[in-house]
């Protein structure tokens, strides 16, 4: 069957400015760790050299200030792009559930809920199932995002230790990236505890309203889990990593099926 998804170029253009975030930040700390290098083996000392290297630290520390700034630029538009990408999807799903036409093109075998009639039940598996991929997802993105964060807060913590924060501005700086990887990986933590939990909730809710003839008591038991979701979505703002995503996409989606049938829809 074919695939089609609106939104994937608006998550596309999301991806690129996070690769260009990640590539700033990966050369920042490369020139952090060579000013510490210079700084620890002090080659001016050495003969035969004409190269100036006080010049030589200088330009490397602004182009790090550089890259630092673009980094939290990129961040900044990343963050922008991708709301924009989340209200698009968004659309998306409320045409889906209940067959409105919010959206101007719709998706095309993207969910897997289509033999459900339109409605909250639909709603809710449509939310169930983003939220199950979600929570996939992001339990492989917390060992990635913790190994980046390690790798690349050592030149940062290093120079600002070696340097006794001799500078106000170096330290802001030097700081930044470090700062920002670490409250991703605790956003990612608290973010897939929600979602684990919110999960855990539309499981019992879906399986307790087969029995329920009450219309509007079903509604506000399946809406309580669907609002939490899209709730903590807005509050983690994060995008989920494309790779682990396409990896895992299969069989999570197999998982997803197997779940959906287990609650007898």
């Amino acid at each position: 069957m074919n695939k089609y998804i609106p939104f994937k170029t608006t998550y596309e253009r999301v991806n690129q400015i996070e690769n260009l975030s990640f590539w700033c930040s990966i050369i920042a700390a490369l020139f952090i760790f060579a000013n510490w290098c210079i700084d620890l083996y002090d080659f001016n000392k050495l003969e035969g050299y004409s190269i100036d290297f006080e010049k030589v630290k200088e330009s490397l520390k602004v182009a790090s200030y550089v890259l630092v700034t673009l980094f939290l630029l990129f961040e900044l538009i990343g963050k922008i792009l991708f709301n924009e990408a989340e209200r698009i999807k968004r659309e998306d799903l409320i045409d889906n559930s209940f067959g409105t036409k919010y959206s101007d093109e719709k998706s095309q075998n993207y969910y897997n809920n289509d033999d459900v009639e339109y409605g909250i039940l639909k709603f809710a598996l449509n939310t169930y199932e983003s939220a199950f991929h979600t929570q996939q997802v992001l339990k492989g993105m917390l060992l990635k995002s913790s190994v980046k964060l390690l790798i690349l807060s050592i030149p940062f913590i290093v120079s600002i230790y070696t340097n006794g924060g001799t500078s106000f501005i170096r330290l802001l700086f030097e700081i930044s990236i470090p700062i920002a990887y670490l409250s991703k990986v605790i956003i990612q933590i608290i973010y897939f505890t929600r979602v684990r939990g919110i999960n855990t909730r539309f499981k019992t809710e879906l399986l307790s309203i087969k029995d329920d003839d009450n219309l509007e008591l079903t509604q506000g038991k399946l809406l309580n889990p669907i609002m939490d979701y899209y709730n903590t979505k807005a509050w983690a703002n994060m995008n989920l990593d494309e790779k682990v995503f396409n990896k895992i996409n299969e069989t999570t989606s197999a998982k997803w099926q197997n779940r959906k049938k287990s609650l007898g829809y």
